[in-house]
């Protein structure tokens, strides 16, 4: 890893708050889960944020603003700035394949920015409601809540029916109220 002594400070703003998050010879693993839960505590507020992270190392400063950025493309370009600056070129765990969030837990932070909007959905039911039937509605909205990202209604609903057809999902209802939920 480093061997350098290291300073980071992030600022994370939205329209109402300002967090300061200051660290002293992080390491990558460290600093990364700790950024995430702030920028998730910010979101649940804001849709968008603004980001500057300032990395002080020997006599150099290096500055990096991200402005008005969903939740999704902040943590990618956060991770990605810290690989730079942590010298990691490769991911932990070698290559990481669309399909692996059907084999367990997810480490939002790393899978975040890889994953189609189909498996972001199979993603949520399968982490947020294990056991429950949903909505399209549902879905829907805590997509755009966890994602930062709009999806329109209709491309919830069709994704869910390809994963009923695909065999991910149990279905009930009638038409304008199916109601989807994990295949155990």
């Amino acid at each position: 890893m480093m061997d350098e002594y290291i300073r980071i400070e992030i600022f994370i703003t939205n329209s109402d708050e300002r967090l300061s998050i200051e660290f002293d010879n992080p390491n990558y693993y460290e600093i990364r889960e700790e950024v995430l839960n702030y920028l998730e505590y910010l979101y649940d507020k804001s849709k968008y944020l603004n980001i500057t992270i300032v990395v002080k190392k020997r006599n150099k400063r290096i500055v990096n603003e991200i402005h008005g950025v969903p939740f999704n493309e902040a943590i990618v370009r956060i991770d990605e700035f810290l690989r730079f600056i942590f010298k990691i070129r490769e991911r932990p765990e070698g290559e990481i394949k669309r399909t692996s969030i059907l084999s367990g837990k997810i480490d939002w932070f790393k899978y975040h920015g890889i994953l189609s909007q189909k498996e972001k959905i199979l993603l949520l039911i399968k982490e947020l409601h294990p056991n429950d039937w949903v909505t399209s509605d549902i879905i829907k909205k805590e997509y755009e809540q966890i994602f930062g990202e709009r999806i329109k209604l209709s491309h919830v609903s069709t994704y869910l029916a390809r994963l009923y057809k695909e065999g991910f999902l149990e279905r009930r209802g009638e038409k304008y109220k199916m109601e989807y939920k994990l295949k155990l």
